[in-house]
């Protein structure tokens, strides 16, 4: 129990790192939503599938691949719902079974075999289950130094604005740009910030990310240039401005 109250604490600060990151409110509340119904559905189905070994093991891994789901959504923006809905199925099958009458699988002849590979098959799944938490801490951790750690530079853009809340000017972003070409020149990850700023203009996103695009191509910002605390009028400006850019160059 208290390695998954461990998991549970991890998978909310998961959460509200990313929503720190990318200030996207809709896919914060989507992830808890499929965290809490993974808690649900992978409590109820240990407690109604305990009594066949062969589904509870099945429910057990079902569970896990459906928790790596919802880390592969929060960390890549891809959700696989059929991976997520697994436990469900299993859960449908036992409560299933338990209308028959009569099943008596014990007298199965293929029983033994069956009971000795679901034996197998839950050690590979406890030992699955403790690499749980030190991969989610060396997730974590890959994630933090990507942004702050592997970074030769962190701007940041308000700052670099004044301490205003609105990004307008090219002469501001010209300065920006020629301040962060350098590092990028060496082939070393710059991080921009935009913590505290409300908006910005497409002139503004024009002179950095618009500019390098055209000149260097997508390539040249697309790993090494990473934007952090922006919200989502930011994100739609910058991917507007991104988009044009590459197809001018195209």
């Amino acid at each position: 129990m208290g390695r998954v109250v461990i998991v549970a604490l991890i998978t909310i600060a998961i959460i509200i790192y990313d929503y720190k990151r990318n200030k996207d409110l809709k896919k914060s509340a989507i992830a808890t939503i499929i965290a809490i119904y993974i808690a649900s559905v992978g409590f109820a189905g240990f407690t109604l599938a305990r009594a066949i070994p062969p589904l509870f093991f099945t429910h057990i891994l079902a569970t896990i691949l459906a928790y790596f789901s919802l880390l592969y959504y929060i960390f890549k923006n891809k959700l696989y719902w059929q991976i997520t809905i697994l436990p469900l199925i299993t859960i449908a099958i036992c409560i299933g079974l338990n209308f028959l009458e009569g099943s008596r699988y014990e007298k199965w002849k293929y029983y033994k075999l069956i009971h000795k590979i679901t034996n197998l098959f839950f050690f590979m799944i406890l030992w699955l289950y403790n690499l749980t938490i030190p991969m989610l801490y060396y997730i974590i951790m890959m994630k933090m130094k990507g942004i702050y750690r592997m970074s030769k530079l962190v701007v940041n853009i308000k700052q670099e604005i004044g301490g205003f809340d609105f990004a307008g000017s090219r002469g501001s972003a010209e300065k920006i740009r020629e301040k962060i070409k350098p590092v990028l020149d060496e082939n070393s990850q710059v991080t921009l910030d935009f913590g505290g700023v409300n908006n910005i203009t497409q002139s503004f996103a024009d002179e950095i990310f618009g500019v390098f695009v055209r000149s260097f191509g997508i390539d040249y910002i697309k790993k090494k240039l990473l934007i952090v605390n922006f919200n989502e009028g930011i994100r739609t400006t910058i991917n507007f401005v991104i988009s044009y850019s590459k197809q001018k160059t195209a």
